[in-house]
């Protein structure tokens, strides 16, 4: 249920983010990420982004227990793990 639930909540922010620009800005996808869900977001992106909230909450439970403070933390995380992996991404022609 809570890969599921990421999947399409991912899905559809990413849908809308091509779309209309919101929230990052105008992007697209380029067709080297294979089949696009209804022509706009790459089948692969949705399940990538699971293991990436996967292994920041693991790691943040390692040293935090309070919910908030994992939530925050992971969030954080993977905010920076977007500053990088965003720019090789562009550079790759994704």
């Amino acid at each position: 249920m809570i890969i599921s639930t990421l999947v399409i909540l991912t899905l559809f922010i990413e849908g809308m983010g091509v779309l209309t620009g919101f929230p990052y800005g105008h992007f697209f996808y380029s067709d080297l990420l294979g089949i696009k869900i209804l022509g706009v977001v790459p089948f692969a992106v949705p399940f990538a982004f699971f293991p990436l909230v996967l292994g920041t909450v693991t790691i943040v439970t390692q040293y935090l227990q309070k919910p908030w403070k994992i939530i925050l933390l992971s969030a954080f995380l993977l905010v920076i793990i977007d500053f990088i992996i965003d720019p090789i991404l562009v550079y790759l022609g994704i």
